[in-house]
C-alpha cells in the first residue's frame, strides 16, 4: 500500500481510499506512470543473516547454475 501511494503521489485521483478500493477488488489493474522508475529485482538463494550464519534456499528458478558458469569464466586466468 505504501509503495503504491508513493508511486501515485503526483496523481491526485489516486487517493488512499481509491488505492484501497482497487486492491480490495483483487483484480490486476495496469497503471502507466507519468515518470517511469527503475526496478531492480534481486533473487537470492544464499545470504548471511544478522546472526552470522549463512542460509541457503532451493533455486526454484534455476538461476544459480548459469550464474556460477558466468562467474567462473570471469575469474579464470590466462593459463586456464
Amino acid at each position: 500500500m505504501d509503495l503504491v501511494a508513493w508511486l501515485m503521489k503526483d496523481n491526485p485521483e489516486w487517493t488512499p481510499a481509491q488505492i484501497k478500493n482497487v486492491i480490495d477488488q483483487g483484480k490486476e489493474q495496469i497503471v502507466n506512470l507519468d515518470t517511469p522508475i527503475q526496478v531492480h529485482i534481486v533473487y537470492l538463494t544464499a545470504w548471511a543473516g544478522d546472526d552470522g550464519l549463512v542460509y541457503f534456499r532451493r533455486d526454484i528458478y534455476d538461476r544459480d547454475q548459469p550464474l556460477l558458469v558466468a562467474l567462473r569464466k570471469g575469474t579464470r586466468g590466462p593459463d586456464q
